[in-house]
């Protein structure tokens, strides 16, 4: 039986995309692009390439995934039996270096499009169990905001989550601020942030 050797990156793709259900046509993309980027990577660099591919190739196709879910996702893969400063150490130097990769990916392979929010909405709303009715009305906020570039230099998922806070609001069923950002995975001051924002641009007259 003949052995075929497999770089690292091209593995660590592989596990990577069959963890988070990626779609084979995304997985072919993010392989051509991990295989001439990151083909001599090993250890952990060859684990950064994988995820900036990969993240690469889900914003070319549109798939609502975020880097930090990669990088999330990566983690849990390799189960590392470490204290909560070592894994912190781990998880920030894999985001720089991710970001890192990736502006050198775009700059090979070209930009990726803007990916619109409200891409994102159905599967934050599924975690807080909200009704249709308010998931259509976040996903018309979201496309205001999008419409205006609000989401510009600002991460798109804490816009995606002051659309599903006011869309609570508006549809008479609000809900709490910390189970929004939890679900998104922000932090709450950030979430008041654009919450006041979105409010204020788009005058939807809530008292703050």
């Amino acid at each position: 039986m003949t052995n075929i050797f497999k770089p690292k990156v091209h593995v660590e793709l592989e596990k990577l995309s069959e963890a988070l259900k990626i779609p084979n046509e995304v997985f072919e993309i993010a392989k051509s692009v991990a295989l001439k980027m990151g083909y001599h990577y090993s250890g952990k660099l060859a684990e950064a390439n994988a995820i900036a591919s990969l993240y690469y190739a889900c914003r070319v196709k549109m798939i609502p995934i975020t880097l930090e879910e990669i990088v999330e996702e990566m983690f849990k893969l390799k189960q590392p039996k470490k204290s909560y400063i070592e894994i912190s150490k781990y998880v920030s130097w894999m985001m720089r270096e991710t970001r890192r990769q990736f502006i050198e990916i775009t700059g090979v392979f070209g930009n990726v499009p803007r990916m619109p929010p409200s891409l994102f909405i159905p599967k934050i709303a599924e975690k807080i169990g909200l009704p249709n009715e308010i998931v259509e009305k976040a996903i018309e906020i979201s496309g205001k905001a999008y419409e205006i570039g609000l989401d510009l230099a600002r991460n798109p998922i804490s816009i995606v989550a002051a659309s599903i806070y006011i869309a609570c609001i508006l549809c008479g069923e609000p809900r709490r601020q910390k189970d929004i950002a939890e679900a998104s995975k922000i932090n709450e001051v950030t979430l008041r942030n654009r919450y006041k924002e979105l409010n204020a641009k788009l005058d939807f007259g809530i008292e703050v």
